[in-house]
């Protein structure tokens, strides 16, 4: 599952390579994208609607998570994304989405959108979905549900059934070692190549104020990331952490 500013470019770099290398199916769009921001449907993969039969090994692209589709891969697929740090997330996708998001179009700076947020986001503008909550939106869920409430803790759920391994953007190698594990891969076969990295010098931080403000607006992201650096962890600890150093 293909996520937003969250350094799955460079995964996919990774399953592709593989992929190529094993001679396997890719289901792949017609574009860039695979029916995004709708929810995925298999009549989105290029060809899918001529060869409604056809099972694929690797599905990759950036999608709307929606499981039941998904499964064009298989009912017996690996399922597996990766989150960033949702304040990352942020600072990331607004020079990057701002000329496609009315919100972020709306002001000239990431500190100007927090303290205009409730005055320039309108959640039914097309391609706002961009400005909240984006890590939850691709994952399939209601960015606009609310941060609070029984439904939180139920999509938490569905989401841990529907992962096999959640990757942790900030701890790429760790994360890439679970992979492999995961995968039963070769060494040779996690060799990555950094893709869509902004220089740093082009990054920039919040007053503490307005990062607090932005904790709270992304707060579902929030949710989720917090829920799966904890299994991510745990996951470390059963590897073992000198062993996933080495």
């Amino acid at each position: 599952m293909k996520t937003h500013k969250s350094a799955s470019s460079t995964v996919q770099n990774l399953l592709y390579r593989y992929g190529d290398a094993k001679n396997l199916t890719f289901a792949l769009p017609p574009n860039n994208h695979l029916g995004y921001p709708n929810l995925f449907r298999a009549t989105f993969v290029k060809g899918f609607a001529k060869n409604p039969g056809k099972e694929y090994n690797i599905i990759c692209n950036h999608m709307r998570f929606n499981l039941p589709e998904v499964k064009v891969t298989g009912n017996d697929s690996f399922v597996f994304t990766i989150l960033r740090n949702p304040d990352s997330v942020a600072e990331s996708a607004f020079p990057y989405y701002h000329s496609v998001a009315p919100a972020f179009r709306a002001t000239k700076s990431l500190p100007e959108f927090v303290r205009k947020v409730n005055k320039v986001f309108k959640p039914k503008t097309p391609n706002n979905f961009y400005a909240h909550n984006l890590l939850w939106f691709d994952l399939g869920g209601d960015a606009e549900a609310g941060a609070e409430g029984p439904h939180v803790d139920q999509t938490l759920k569905e989401f841990n059934s529907t992962f096999h391994l959640v990757l942790l953007a900030e701890y790429f190698d760790q994360s890439l070692v679970l992979l492999r594990e995961a995968l039963c891969w070769d060494m040779e076969d996690m060799v990555s190549f950094q893709l869509n990295a902004r220089d740093p010098s082009t990054r920039s931080s919040l007053p503490p104020d307005l990062l607090s403000t932005l904790q709270r607006w992304n707060a579902l992201d929030w949710h989720l990331y917090r829920h799966f650096n904890t299994s991510f962890w745990q996951r470390v600890e059963r590897y073992g952490v000198d062993r996933i150093e080495t």
